[in-house]
């Protein structure tokens, strides 16, 4: 009972934020399951986005999977970026998924 109802909060809060505007905040009440689906939503929403058009179904592939296969790291630079307070300032999280992505762009 308990495990639904958390899931259920995990999914308000990931529906309620906009893929690209994570704060360190919302990060932070997170569990992993939480942040894994924040991450899975970013990049969803960073692929479908007009960035993305020119690419073929199999460079989109490509960088889907070099995403994917970055998420541990990504949430482990969210989680310590966010440790930092008060210094970590509201596009910071923005920061570092963009330069994922960068880095998986072919």
């Amino acid at each position: 009972m308990l495990r639904g109802a958390v899931g259920a909060v995990i999914l308000s809060i990931v529906g309620a934020l906009p893929a690209h505007a994570v704060e360190c905040e919302k990060w932070s009440r997170l569990d992993d399951a939480g942040k894994s689906a924040i991450l899975a939503r970013m990049i969803q929403a960073r692929l479908s986005s007009g960035e993305f058009g020119e690419y073929t179904s199999v460079r989109h592939g490509a960088v889907r999977r070099c995403l994917e296969q970055a998420m541990p790291a990504m949430q482990q630079d969210f989680d310590s970026t966010c440790s930092q307070g008060e210094a970590a300032d509201m596009e910071a999280l923005d920061r570092i998924f963009d330069g994922y992505v960068a880095s998986c762009i072919p």
